[in-house]
């Protein structure tokens, strides 16, 4: 079977996409990612069998007046080039990791009447992740509680995590040698 996931064009969506990729290659599933040309940055790490589609997209939040007129029409053309993609090569299922580039993948398998489901990984879905929550078959969150539209049930996952990670976590702790130093670091919700 084919799983299609859909992620924006930051590491806080496309590494729980990565590790979501990872884990269905293992049970025997193709996979392929649908993202802009911003998140195909960040799939270097992903297994090399994972087929990666760039589709336009864009955000509201950014630029000028004229790049935010422009936006329904990047979102047009995402949305037709993977509903032809989609009906090239028919996923089983459409995951959305959320972030705009998930936008025309999730919006053209709602056209198909594909299976779909959504991950949110804040307690704070984005706007992405907002809009679908009511539309798709399952919501998956990382982070309980999460702050869901009103009538939206879902299911308290955790987040996804890469084998790299699960790998160095799996490592025994090197006391540092002298000051050790802690950098705290938070996400966009």
């Amino acid at each position: 079977p084919l799983l299609l996931i859909a992620a924006g064009g930051t590491g806080g969506h496309m590494f729980p996409a990565q590790a979501l990729a990872e884990a269905m290659i293992a049970r025997g599933w193709r996979v392929k990612m649908s993202t802009d040309e911003r998140g195909a940055r960040y799939t270097g790490g992903f297994p090399t069998a994972v087929v990666v589609e760039q589709v336009a997209s864009a955000t509201f939040a950014r630029g000028g007046v004229l790049a935010k007129a422009g936006v329904p029409v990047r979102i047009g053309k995402g949305v037709w080039s993977a509903y032809r993609a989609m009906r090239r090569d028919r996923p089983a299922v459409v995951v959305g990791f959320g972030g705009y580039p998930s936008i025309p993948a999730l919006t053209a398998a709602g056209m198909l009447r594909l299976p779909r489901m959504i991950h949110e990984q804040n307690g704070v879905p984005g706007r992405g992740n907002r809009i679908f929550a009511p539309k798709v078959d399952k919501v998956a969150c990382g982070i309980w509680p999460t702050d869901l539209p009103k009538g939206v049930a879902a299911i308290h996952t955790g987040n996804p995590v890469r084998q790299a990670v699960l790998d160095r976590a799996a490592a025994p702790y090197v006391a540092p040698d002298g000051p050790l130093s802690v950098l705290v670091i938070g996400g966009s919700q």
